[in-house]
């Protein structure tokens, strides 16, 4: 490496100039960075969820929809010619907006739009549930019967108690459509709104076109926001301008190369990349920070006033340890390949380069530059020290020093302590579960959280979950013994109070055989024959449109579709309603020539999140394995690399111990913390394990040691925590939950890697003294 340094500080200026002419490449790519907000872009093509959720979509020509909510809280409700004539009006216009979804009247299902079901003297027949807004009391008298007469209707068109109603439009799966038709349909809502009438809009592609709004809008504050914080922590650090705008000067760069780099592959921007710069502006500066305060020791230690000569020293003494840093905080990222899910290896992927990124940036631009700026005053330390940071900065020395001596004198206490610590937090992770909501990552005070809260109180909710029947023949689904099977799935799906209700095939028939029955309840079942089936479903055809079953049921009835429509997302609660319905399918399905499989959004939103936290477990065993096995190559020493895994380990531990005792559930967002903060976390334990190694070689009294190490090492580990503690809690500002919840972990996982590194690492290697810390001094004295 020393022929590289000598390389860069002999030719600054062109280093300088590469550098920055590379910057402004990658800056030139950013144009062509998009978003990705498509939950099926999270999963492989072929996982299972996913093909059948294709095939729902091919077979059944079915759409997640757009919900439209009509809230009316007067004496009549919604039942007013007025707001009737709304919902007429809202239906229509719906249906006109470009990306929607609608060949006929009735693809934007509402009460104006869709027909029911009637018994008349000759079968049944297929009518109109409202033509024209009623203008009579029997007029609304019928209608009300033509809804509540059909079981089907209440909780999806309309709530149990008439104050709310719904309205339904498929968008294309395309996420700049969504977009589009989503902001036509608010323009529309716009018009209509008052008179007593409240209208929200809800459902799956409005989540996905208010995610994309959000991450803008996060974007745009947290960079600008976190940027402020990092120059006025680095100023209070240091009091220099080079002090300020070399490590800014970094992290900027790292961030525009690696998006860059994604812009100019073509790689999509998904949620947590969208946070990548945060963490990167966070993380990079440390590299800088280490450089700096090394460059301020030596200039202030060495009698030469070379400024070429003093940033060679800098760079030769304390490249290993950043180097090194840099390589396991990338390998902590690289272990999200492990990962299934698209995203999480995205935003391992490129993070890690922009850590690399980060790390030939400070190799290159800092030195050149630190070679052409004008040395510090030549004055003694204490001068130099007050320069730099005044009398906070003899407080820290003071500190630390003390915190080194207490360290060895109690090491015995301290590595006890933790050991029963360790324990404790132990009993906290065997109680962590896995969760997460959709819904719940927006501001509960965001239109999009209102609406489908409220939707999910009046109605039967706004997000789906599947279940595909396939049959062996064309004609399957028509077997009373298959209906009877798949409206049990009906039974048990709504056992659960976060179901608000199923539409399949099956209610379709027992509507038919109801009405045929004189209306009797006692004839709500499946008819028990095939003939009497296909009878049912012919006299349909002659009154009504077959198309109306598109959604359930495919042309040859070998194939059908039932949708639970569901008042809570949170994925343990999806988990246990898929559970549920795979223990019916398993018991009650083996003997018909049928199979059943689930899919749909939320489940497609619960597997996700269950590859997630596997994922987030093996990257974490992964990383301590790779982490390990470089320190102890780094080292020479197989207990060096223990030594170097332990104050992250154990962070870690707490971490989930705490989040389980405090039942903070693991989800996809914060997912990924911990393998984050394992990368992040060891760099502490790496720059303090190799100072302590040092300053062994030359003094034989471990408390000294201990005290030096932390006055030095221990000061620059102390400010890159600072900053990038104060980094990770910007998060705090963003929208979502998520990653407010991701930002409070990373933020603590700084705080305890940062104790453990200061107190038990110094403690574990002055109580145990492992040879590989003495090596230096053995070597001296050889």
């Amino acid at each position: 490496m020393k022929r590289f340094f000598e390389l860069v500080i002999r030719f600054p200026r062109l280093t300088i100039a590469i550098t920055l002419l590379l910057t402004v490449f990658f800056a030139w790519q950013l144009k062509n960075l998009r978003l990705e907000a498509d939950l099926d872009e999270y999963l492989p093509d072929d996982h299972p969820a996913i093909v059948y959720e294709e095939l729902m979509q091919d077979i059944f020509n079915y759409q997640e929809s757009m919900v439209i909510a009509v809230f009316n809280d007067g004496p009549d409700g919604i039942f007013n010619p007025r707001t009737l004539a709304k919902i007429k009006r809202i239906t229509e216009e719906t249906a006109k907006v470009r990306y929607v979804i609608a060949q006929r009247d009735e693809d934007v299902k509402s009460l104006s739009s869709m027909d029911t079901i009637i018994g008349v003297e000759d079968g049944i027949e297929v009518v109109p549930i409202m033509e024209e807004p009623p203008e009579t009391p029997e007029e609304m008298e019928r209608l009300k019967q033509r809804l509540y007469g059909n079981d089907m209707f209440v909780g999806w068109l309309v709530s149990e108690d008439g104050t709310a109603a719904m309205i339904l439009a498929k968008i294309e799966n395309n996420q700049e459509m969504q977009v589009y038709a989503y902001e036509e349909v608010k323009k529309i809502v716009a018009r209509e709104q008052g008179d007593g009438d409240r209208i929200y809009i809800a459902g799956q592609p409005v989540l996905e076109a208010t995610f994309v709004e959000h991450i803008v809008r996060n974007f745009k504050t947290m960079i600008p926001f976190i940027l402020g914080i990092i120059i006025v922590l680095l100023y209070v650090l240091f009091g220099s301008l080079r002090g300020v705008a070399l490590p800014l000067l970094v992290v900027v760069a790292s961030v525009i190369w690696s998006m860059g780099f994604m812009g100019m592959i073509g790689a999509p921007a998904y949620d947590l990349t969208t946070i990548m710069p945060v963490i990167l502006i966070a993380m990079g500066s440390a590299d800088g920070i280490h450089i700096i305060i090394r460059y301020y020791e030596e200039a202030a230690a060495s009698g030469s006033r070379d400024r070429k000569a003093v940033a060679l020293e800098t760079m030769l003494t304390i490249w290993p340890p950043i180097v090194m840093t840099s390589i396991t905080t990338a390998i902590g990222f690289g272990s999200l390949l492990t990962s299934r899910l698209v995203p999480i290896r995205s935003f391992g992927i490129f993070t890690g380069v922009g850590i690399l990124c980060a790390l030939l940036f400070s190799l290159t631009f800092i030195p050149a530059s630190l070679a052409l700026m004008k040395l510090p005053e030549k004055n003694d330390r204490k001068t130099l020290n007050k320069r730099i940071n005044g009398a906070i900065q003899d407080y820290i020395d003071r500190l630390l020093g003390a915190v080194g001596l207490t360290v060895y004198r109690y090491r015995l206490a301290i590595c006890i302590f933790c050991g029963l610590l360790a324990l404790v937090a132990g009993a906290g992770f065997l109680k962590l579960k896995a969760n997460d909501s959709w819904v719940e990552m927006f501001p509960h005070d965001s239109d999009v959280y209102i609406a489908n809260k409220l939707i999910c109180e009046k109605l039967n909710g706004s997000m789906t979950l599947n279940v595909i029947i396939e049959g062996d023949e064309a004609g399957a689904i028509k077997s009373p013994s298959v209906l009877r099977k798949i409206d049990g799935l009906k039974k048990v799906a709504e056992e659960s109070e976060a179901v608000g209700g199923t539409i399949s095939i099956a209610d379709y028939i027992k509507r038919m055989n109801k009405v045929m029955n004189a209306d009797s309840e006692e004839f709500n079942t499946i008819p028990d024959t095939r003939e009497a089936v296909a009878q049912y479903l012919l006299l349909y055809s002659i009154s009504g449109d077959p198309d109306d079953f598109d959604e359930v049921v495919d042309y040859d009835y070998r194939q059908a579709n039932m949708t639970v429509m569901l008042k809570d997302d949170h994925t343990a609660v999806v988990k246990s309603i898929a559970e549920s319905l795979e223990r019916y399918i398993a018991e009650n399905f083996a003997d018909e020539p049928v199979k059943a499989t689930l899919t749909g959004y939320a489940y497609v939103t619960q597997v996700v999140i269950e590859m997630a936290v596997r994922g987030m477990l093996t990257s974490i065993v992964i990383s301590i394995l790779i982490i390990y096995l470089m320190t102890a190559i780094m080292f020479r020493s197989t207990p060096g690399g223990i030594y170097n895994i332990l104050p992250i380990t154990m962070a870690m531990l707490l971490n989930f111990g705490l989040m389980g005792t405090l039942g903070i559930a693991i989800g996809f967002a914060n997912s990924v913390t911990f393998a984050v903060a394992m990368g992040i976390g060891v760099d502490y334990a790496i720059h303090l394990v190799f100072k302590f190694q040092r300053e062994t070689a030359v003094n034989s009294d471990l408390g000294e040691v201990s005290a030096i190490t932390l006055k030095t090492s221990g000061k620059a580990i102390l400010f890159n925590a600072v900053v990038v503690t104060a980094g990770f809690l910007v998060l705090l500002t963003s929208s979502f939950t998520g990653h407010q919840i991701m930002g409070r972990l990373l933020a603590l996982s700084m705080v305890t890697s940062f104790l453990g590194s200061i107190t038990l690492l110094p403690a574990a290697l002055s109580f145990f003294k492992p040879a590989f810390i003495f090596r230096a001094a053995e070597n001296q004295e050889g």
